[in-house]
């Protein structure tokens, strides 16, 4: 995978791996958090990581 030839899969997979490693220490019992507070925190996150990863890749998109 190419972050110039394929911008739009490569933010996918990043904000796919943001989003399995802020769940990981609620998973793994390190930080306690119930199902509302984590349902929160995930839509706060992926909103904002991925309008910002939406941004970078249409910048790197060129039309046909």
């Amino acid at each position: 995978m190419n972050s110039n030839t394929e911008p739009v899969l490569t933010a996918a997979g990043i904000t796919g791996v943001v989003m399995a490693v802020l769940n990981v220490p609620v998973v793994m019992g390190w930080v306690t958090l119930d199902a509302t507070q984590l349902a929160a925190i995930n839509a706060a996150v992926l909103s904002v990581v991925g309008l910002v990863f939406a941004i970078w890749a249409r910048n790197r998109v060129t039309p046909l």
